[in-house]
């Protein structure tokens, strides 16, 4: 270790305490500041994935099915803007249902939990539910598809009542399918999935059919984009069939925006933490500097600095006034030509001489002392 290093090290040791707050106060701040980005990216990366993993559709739109007909919403596929688009598909408006008679579980003692309401749900049908190709493809989540016109997947349903059935009460026909699985859509285009005879059959208890497309476009990154395109599906499609549109962006907000909300908190303490850290470590700097300014005028006469790294000795011009003078006061003979004289001036090459050359002994400096005064008397 160099003397520099030597130096900086004993002065962070007297000052322990110092050294530890800054340290410990430099570590709060950088794992504040890491931990913010990787909420960050924690909470944006699985949205991104799954959207890009089943093929996400930017903006869903819903048509009445009275004012434009499968044709006619088809054909908004080539609609300006549009990369991509899936459908017609029967679907729809939100229909609310109970639980069923069979469900056996109670919510509290006393109250059953049959009859009790499970909330709207928006039915659709697709040619193949469990398909990979086409823009927004389901996921099962638990049980299995359903494969008979009483039967259906949800996208939320009681554990309590698993197996049990769900009924649309606000339908005249109050029809009753038995809940199978659970399924998902990424952007929430529906929340209940029948085959296509289990469509049939709830359309005749009252339900009205509307029809839906799926669509990504060019441009789609910001909110302002998805409402360009919407204009366009709605300039392209029968005037007054659009009933309703949802975008992708709501559903990544929806899934992203609780633990994102805390992600711009977790910046700001950060940020501060570090600026903290800077104003502790130039208050202590300025502390230690002015504590120890003698000793560092002590260690700069001695040659210690930054690039040195080390003491180095000034070398200074011989005066042979001054030796001889000292020659006259201390015995000692002015610096000559040979080496071991020479070495009697320098305390580094002293330090390499053998023991007794060219190092008066104490007594014969003595002498010689006396011998000058004694030669030049005072007045």
């Amino acid at each position: 270790m160099s003397a520099l290093g030597k130096v900086v090290r004993s002065g962070v040791g007297r000052r322990r305490v110092q050294s530890l707050v800054m340290a410990l106060t430099t570590f709060a701040a950088v794992t504040s500041s890491v931990l913010s980005l990787g909420l960050l990216v924690a909470v944006q990366t699985p949205f991104e994935h799954a959207f890009k993993a089943r093929n996400g559709a930017h903006l869903s739109v819903q048509f009445d099915g009275s004012k434009a007909t499968a044709a006619q919403t088809a054909a908004t596929a080539h609609a300006a803007g549009v990369t991509e688009a899936s459908g017609p598909y029967p679907v729809t408006a939100a229909l609310d249902t109970i639980h069923g008679t069979d469900c056996t579980a109670t919510i509290a003692p006393g109250m059953p939990m049959a009859g009790s309401t499970n909330g709207p749900v928006v039915v659709a049908t697709r040619p193949d539910l469990a398909g990979t190709s086409g823009l927004d493809q389901l996921v099962l989540v638990q049980g299995r598809w359903p494969t008979s016109a009483n039967e259906i997947v949800l996208s939320s349903w009681d554990r309590l009542c698993a197996g049990g059935s769900v009924v649309f009460d606000s339908l005249p026909g109050k029809p009753s399918f038995k809940v199978v699985g659970q399924a998902n859509s990424l952007t929430g285009t529906a929340t209940g999935f029948l085959t296509a005879d289990g469509f049939a059959r709830l359309t005749a208890a009252g339900a009205k059919t509307d029809e839906q497309m799926l669509y990504r476009f060019a441009k789609s990154g910001t909110e302002t984009d998805l409402a360009t395109d919407k204009q366009a599906i709605i300039a392209a499609a029968p005037a007054g069939s659009v009933e309703s549109g949802q975008s992708y962006l709501a559903a990544e907000k929806q899934a992203v925006g609780t633990a994102k909300s805390f992600v711009p908190f977790l910046v700001v303490f950060g940020v501060l933490g570090l600026f903290l850290s800077v104003l502790i470590i130039t208050i202590v700097v300025s502390g230690a500097v002015v504590s120890g300014i003698r000793r560092i005028g002590i260690l700069k006469s001695l040659g210690f600095t930054p690039l040195a790294g080390g003491p180095r000795l000034r070398r200074t011009s011989p005066d042979p006034g001054g030796d001889r003078r000292a020659g006259r006061h201390t015995g000692r003979q002015p610096a000559g030509r040979s080496g071991p004289e020479r070495c009697q001036q320098g305390s580094r090459c002293r330090r390499h001489q053998p023991a007794g050359v060219g190092q008066p002994r104490r007594a014969d400096r003595h002498l010689a002392h006396r011998r000058g005064h004694r030669a030049h008397p005072g007045p």
